[in-house]
């Protein structure tokens, strides 16, 4: 790649990195507020560790966004700017377990009388 084509991914990649980061800080914010409860506003160590979580998935936003630039200007290998979704959830293990076991046994029940829907 040119000198003069990675200048410009570079910036692109800055500018971009800067308003797509704050976009997200500000989606995150506005789910917040409209998922909290009007009568009840988060405080305390509650907010500290919203705060916190915001943080982490905007810096985890943004190494993504970097790590795929950087794998366009060739500075890294496309396997290092895989990004890490193992952390994230929006079940824990065991209603995960619950939940999928509970869909195959709908899916079972409505699979075996599926013969008498068909006729």
């Amino acid at each position: 790649m040119e000198d003069s084509h990675k200048l410009i991914l570079l910036e692109v990649r800055d500018k971009s990195s800067q308003t797509l980061t704050n976009m997200a800080q500000q989606a995150l914010k506005d789910a917040h507020s409209s998922l909290a409860d009007p009568q009840e506003p988060i405080q305390g160590q509650d907010a500290l560790l919203l705060g916190q979580v915001n943080q982490q998935v905007a810096k985890q936003f943004a190494e993504g966004l970097l790590g795929g630039f950087n794998v366009l200007l060739g500075q890294t290998n496309g396997d290092s700017a895989t990004p890490e979704y193992s952390g994230l959830s929006l079940m824990h293990g065991d209603e995960l377990e619950s939940s999928i076991a509970l869909e195959g046994m709908i899916a079972h029940a409505r699979n075996c009388d599926i013969t008498e829907y068909l006729r």
